[in-house]
């Protein structure tokens, strides 16, 4: 399907330019301010700066390994998990970079919390570890059991996949599980997204599937799982998922499709045209007046499915309007 179509014929986005050279791995804005940042396969994290006529690029870094996870931690400083194992810090006006943590195995991904000046990481040798990054040793370590395949970390909720199992904490006793359920889904995790209002979860999987959850079992009702990305017989797996503050959610997949869902109303807000490469990865600015994208090769159709003239990367940023986002009401 891929080099037969518009590349991206959604009109209103704007490419970013020098964009990464290999698959985008995830997309983090700041917290505080208008930058964005991209962590991808060939060893690099590259930011721009959001201005009136679209994204300014600003600087990149190479790194030790593939760049597979990537959080702010100030206005200036990224945290970069790599697939060697390692953790660092880069500081966008130094150009310095320090080793903060250290595992056994691919670090998958990399998480900055700022009430408690810690950063939490988590890899493939099948822990969650948390650092103070002014000491070599990580303050906790927690044993999944298997190895990480995908959470998030919203507020006290913290919600991981390991295996077939999902693990829900709260950061007040992170040491231990609050609850652990099985996979409502029959395929691997490839994505899960804690809500803003940290009430529950959506887990997506290869098989073109979006289950919602709840924490608590007096909304256990609520729960359900809806088909999505999915064109006659063909099933597309999710690469992304991003809540915005409306608490409406996108989905990006292997289709090279983007849409926003309502999971109160159990309904699409709006669906959007076919890129022309599948989207890896997808992200919210802080306030949800901007939506980024990522689009590249995710190896779904594997080493033969892959045209390295045809499928390069590009990022793109699309404003939002709030009836873009917002919820269905009800009849």
């Amino acid at each position: 399907m891929f080099g037969h179509k518009k590349l991206n014929p959604n009109d209103g986005s704007v490419e970013a330019p020098n964009p990464p050279d290999d698959t985008v791995s995830q997309i983090s804005w700041s917290p505080t301010n208008e930058y964005l940042a991209c962590s991808s396969w060939d060893k690099k994290v590259k930011v721009w700066q959001m201005a009136q006529q679209g994204p300014v690029f600003v600087k990149e870094k190479l790194f030790s390994d593939c760049a597979l996870s990537c959080d702010w931690m100030d206005n200036s400083k990224v945290f970069v998990a790599t697939a060697d194992g390692k953790t660092v810090l880069w500081d966008l006006q130094s150009d310095n970079v320090t080793q903060v943590a250290q595992h056994s195995n691919i670090v998958a991904w990399c998480k900055w919390i700022a009430d408690k000046n810690l950063l939490l990481t988590a890899s493939l040798d099948g822990t969650i570890k948390y650092w103070d990054c002014r000491q070599p040793n990580p303050v906790l370590s927690v044993d999944l059991g298997a190895p990480f395949l995908a959470g998030d970390l919203v507020g006290s909720l913290l919600v991981v996949a390991a295996g077939k199992k999902i693990s829900i904490y709260n950061l007040s006793n992170p040491q231990n599980v609050y609850e652990q359920r099985d996979s409502p889904l029959q395929q691997q995790t490839r994505v899960i997204r804690a809500f803003p209002n940290q009430a529950g979860f959506v887990v997506s999987t290869t098989e073109g599937r979006v289950a919602v959850q709840y924490i608590n079992a007096s909304d256990k009702d609520k729960q359900f799982i809806f088909k999505c990305h999915r064109d006659n017989h063909l099933i597309y797996g999710l690469n992304d998922i991003s809540f915005n503050n409306r608490e409406t959610f996108a989905t990006v997949a292997s289709d090279g499709c983007f849409n926003f869902w309502d999971k109160d109303n159990r309904t699409k807000v709006k669906g959007y045209q076919a890129c022309g490469l599948p989207i890896t990865a997808c992200a919210f600015n802080r306030d949800s007046t901007v939506f980024a994208y990522a689009l590249g090769y995710d190896w779904h159709q594997g080493a033969q499915g892959y045209k390295t003239n045809e499928m390069k990367p590009h990022l793109y940023v699309m404003p939002i309007k709030p009836e873009d986002i917002e919820k269905k009401k009800k009849n």
